[in-house]
């Protein structure tokens, strides 16, 4: 299981592009896959465009495309200049993003081949602001008679750092269900289940830190680590999972692709269950930094709202994407303050919060400046503000930074 460590939030008194055309989908904009807010080769923010036309998040030296077929999921990955997504052989081969639910269907951004259907898909930018954008996607799936088990949740989470965290829930509601009985048309014999997430990158001109992609369709490495690289001359990619119990592969699904597998369930049948998992993509072009990621893919930081020195009057639940008080899955968005100045800092024998995060507050009243300071020093511009809803109050506030034990964070309000 993943580590998990605490923030504590203490309250204080107040002191006075051009791209090139993408894989799959609609090239949507102007036609070539640009988008015409977002250059990505000098883009120092993340932006989203979901307009009906083009389904775009734009990011420092990338675009992510969602496809306008099937679930919706990215069809296109797009990183200095090079699509890093590729399609599957057949249609029960792994493509783009998505979630496998073999041998009854996928979830991805392809048609799906009866049975198999979509029962129900929304698309939506759930949070957009400077420093952070979060897409949420939800489904459900029709599989035959095998209808009505299957149902989800993907969120995708776009720091301007270039890290992205992703979040699958999948649920399925029925139990002992046999595999025999839900082949999907391209299936032709009758294996167990298989229900992993996905992500099916091109194998032409990669290098990879681990692992080795094997030779023959179908077959899969199951060596690899939590934490992956994929590099060219011009980029570099890390990958890696939230949690390490499940089974970790490289499969070839294609000659010229290579999917990064996560197995979640497996068995000639299944029972009911609802699984929760994360994947962490980092996007950078000075080099794969392996113990950052694997610090985000452990990432389950619990922040606690009290008066310095006195036990903690309430409890958030912890971050699953970096954002904190503001987790996908949430009820409630933002962390409910007592005093509208708060300090920031870690508990006692709890590892830094990596850099790049977010903490996401609501005020009291309304509020449109703020004195951001680490130690007593102001932080300039490695901390940003963006104020969400004056009706509610709520503000995201961006450290660029780590944040260390010892360290302390203030933030007062200005009206």
């Amino acid at each position: 299981m993943s580590a998990r460590f605490s923030l504590v939030v203490a309250t204080i008194a107040s002191a006075c592009v051009n791209i090139p055309p993408f894989a799959g989908g609609d090239a949507g904009g102007n036609g070539d896959g640009a988008i015409a807010m977002c250059d990505p080769a000098t883009a120092t923010t993340v932006s989203a465009q979901l307009d009906g036309t083009t389904q775009m998040v734009c990011g420092p030296h990338y675009t992510m495309r969602f496809s306008n077929d099937g679930f919706r999921y990215p069809s296109s990955f797009v990183v200095a200049g090079h699509e890093l997504l590729a399609q599957g052989a057949t249609c029960a081969d792994e493509s783009g993003l998505g979630i496998g639910l073999y041998p009854a269907g996928i979830i991805d951004g392809e048609v799906p081949v009866s049975p198999e259907s979509v029962t129900s898909q929304k698309l939506e930018v759930e949070l957009e602001t400077p420093f952070v954008v979060r897409v949420g996607l939800t489904w459900q799936v029709g599989l035959g008679s095998c209808s009505g088990m299957f149902n989800g949740r993907t969120s995708f989470s776009f720091f301007k750092n270039g890290r992205i965290a992703r979040m699958d829930e999948i649920v399925q509601t029925v139990g002992g269900v046999d595999a025999s009985a839900c082949l999907a048309t391209c299936t032709t014999t009758s294996p167990s289940w298989r229900v992993t997430t996905f992500s099916s990158f091109a194998n032409t001109g990669q290098t990879l830190a681990h692992g080795t992609v094997p030779a023959t369709l179908g077959q899969s490495d199951g060596t690899i680590p939590n934490e992956n690289c994929i590099s060219t001359g011009q980029y570099h990619v890390g990958l890696g999972w939230s949690e390490d119990s499940g089974g970790k592969r490289l499969r070839r699904n294609a000659q010229s692709a290579m999917a990064f597998v996560y197995d979640l369930e497996q068995g000639t049948t299944i029972g009911a269950f609802d699984h929760l998992v994360r994947t962490t993509y980092v996007v950078s072009t000075a080099g794969c930094d392996e113990p950052t990621l694997a610090a985000y893919d452990s990432l389950s930081i619990q922040l606690n709202v009290g008066r310095p020195n006195m036990t903690p009057q309430t409890t958030i639940e912890p971050s699953r994407d970096g954002i904190y008080g503001g987790s996908p899955d949430a009820i409630e968005h933002g962390l409910p303050l007592m005093n509208d100045a708060v300090e920031l800092s870690l508990r006692g024998g709890d590892p830094s919060v990596p850099a790049a995060w977010v903490a996401w507050l609501r005020y009291t009243d309304n509020y449109t400046g703020f004195t951001i300071k680490k130690n007593g020093i102001d932080l300039g511009a490695a901390a940003e503000f963006s104020i969400r809803s004056l009706d509610h109050h709520e503000v995201l506030f961006w450290f660029a930074d780590p944040l260390a034990a010892g360290e302390k964070i203030t933030i007062e309000p200005h009206p």
